[in-house]
C-alpha cells in the first residue's frame, strides 16, 4: 500500500490542482525524513530478524515470537511509522500539498484494515502476552 501511495504522489505531482509547497529547506527536510524513516525501518526489521520472526505483514499468523523490545517497546508498528516518514519525505521532495491525501489514505488503510488483521492473528498466537503488550504500548506512537 505504501508503494501505491508513493506512485500516486508521483503521478499527481504535476497536476496544477495538486497544490505546491514553496518553502525554503524542503529538500533537506525530505532527506531528513527519508533517513529517519529508513533508520527506523532497518532497526525494526533488524530487531525482528534477531528474534527470528516473520517480517511479512501479509502472513502475521506465521510469527514465531512476540517482539516487545527495542523500538517495539515504544510502538507496536514502527515499520508502518517508518513508511509514513518515507512518504512524508517524498511529499516534501515533490513539494506537493495533495500528497497529504495519499499519506492519509495510506495511514487510514493500514490503521483500519491491515493492523486489525495482524492484531487478530497475534492475539490468537500469543494470547494474554499480546493483550498485555497491546495494553502497555501504543499502536503508532
Amino acid at each position: 500500500m505504501g508503494a501505491i501511495a508513493a506512485a500516486g504522489m508521483v503521478a499527481t505531482a504535476g497536476w496544477p490542482a495538486a497544490g505546491r509547497l514553496a518553502l525554503p529547506g524542503l529538500r533537506p527536510a525530505a532527506v531528513s525524513a527519508w533517513l529517519l524513516g529508513a533508520a527506523l525501518m532497518l532497526a525494526a526489521a533488524w530487531t525482528m530478524r534477531q528474534a527470528r520472526t516473520m517480517l511479512n505483514p501479509i502472513q502475521p499468523e506465521r510469527a514465531r515470537q512476540l517482539v516487545t523490545h527495542g523500538l517495539f517497546a515504544r510502538s507496536r508498528n514502527p515499520i508502518y511509522l517508518a513508511d509514513v516518514l518515507l512518504l512524508l519525505g517524498l511529499l516534501l521532495w515533490l513539494g506537493q500539498v495533495s500528497g497529504l491525501l495519499w499519506i492519509a489514505a495510506f495511514a487510514l488503510w493500514i490503521d483500519r484494515l491491515q493492523i486489525p488483521a495482524e492484531e487478530q492473528a497475534l492475539t490468537q498466537l500469543f494470547g494474554d502476552d499480546y493483550r498485555a503488550y497491546r495494553a502497555r504500548v501504543r499502536r503508532w506512537l
